[in-house]
């Protein structure tokens, strides 16, 4: 009777757990890590790196914030050359502060975990004015 009341109590503990953790933060918790690194400089980090930061905010130098919502990589080169990320992918971000982009250019990004760097952006797509593109190679 005793080790089942014990049981008992382990199971609310653990939904209690549960209950009480945001939806978002139960999201990070669960977010598979893959081969990625964390808290690297962002404007030199891999395509892996990059994809661990999906849904995170970059704030341009202009003030527009950004959410990364996709990473994308192009087909493996075997041939690169070694100044170049071994991986070249395609980084879409939505506009979540701030109207549109005025113009395709190159902006100064910060983030909370990947520093300051200078990425050029374009414009998405005519139907959707608020997508931003970039290609890292």
């Amino acid at each position: 009777m005793v080790l089942g009341l014990a049981g008992v109590t382990t199971v609310g503990s653990v939904s209690a757990a549960f209950q009480f953790t945001s939806a978002d933060g139960l999201a990070e918790i669960l977010r598979p890590v893959g081969r990625g690194r964390r808290n690297v400089p962002l404007g030199t980090a891999t395509f892996e790196d990059w994809a661990l930061q999906e849904g995170s905010l970059f704030t341009l130098d202009s003030g527009t914030v950004l959410q990364l919502v996709d990473v994308q990589a192009f087909p493996v080169d075997r041939g690169r050359p070694a100044e170049l990320r071994q991986r070249a992918f395609v980084a879409r971000f939505d506009v979540k502060e701030g109207g549109p982009l005025s113009d395709s250019r190159t902006y100064r990004l910060n983030h909370d975990e990947g520093g300051m760097f200078d990425l050029l952006l374009a414009h998405g797509a005519p139907d959707k004015p608020l997508r931003v593109l970039a290609v890292l190679a």
